[in-house]
């Protein structure tokens, strides 16, 4: 799923009845609640900047070093290219995995209970946000050629395809 934080917009768009994403919150609190040292842990290293590298500086640093000029990372699941100049740059590959991510977002109106007096039920029009979502395949590589073969050096081929439902 990209972005993590449409899961419960995804897990919505296909049980509109909300039982996948009770069962998604129930998780959460379930693991959070008997993981709170290790999630603490982690959110300290996020927040001072020691969870992720930044890749991007490593391979400036790397090629500031003399150990090349081009530098490749993978599996950041978003492909990449950045030149330094002089020659010099970065390519990532990001990942070749299918991911879901969202292609829309809608409104639809419904009629909803609100309470009860004497017996009489009162309803009110509220308003629900829907989303429509995607398959896609990441088709990321870095190709190199020889020289008289082709555009010489590596280069980052980034591919995004749409997959057919069903």
């Amino acid at each position: 799923m990209r972005p993590q934080t449409d899961i419960a917009n995804w897990l919505d768009s296909i049980d509109e009845e909300g039982r996948l994403k009770q069962i998604y919150y129930d998780s959460i609190t379930s693991f959070i609640a008997t993981n709170v040292g290790e999630l603490a842990n982690l959110v300290l290293e996020i927040l001072s900047g020691r969870y992720k590298p930044n890749l991007l500086r490593a391979a400036k640093g790397l090629i500031r070093e003399g150990l090349g000029k081009v530098i490749i990372f993978g599996h950041t699941h978003d492909a990449l290219q950045k030149n330094f100049g002089g020659g010099a740059r970065y390519l990532n590959s990001g990942t070749w995995r299918k991911f879901i991510e969202r292609e829309s977002k809608y409104t639809k109106r419904k009629t909803v209970p609100t309470y009860s007096e004497g017996g009489t039920q009162f309803y009110e029009d509220q308003v629900f946000y829907y989303y429509k979502f995607k398959s896609t395949v990441n088709l990321s590589y870095v190709l190199f050629h020889e020289k008289g073969e082709g555009k010489a050096g590596p280069r980052l081929i980034h591919q995004k395809m749409k997959l057919p439902k069903g």
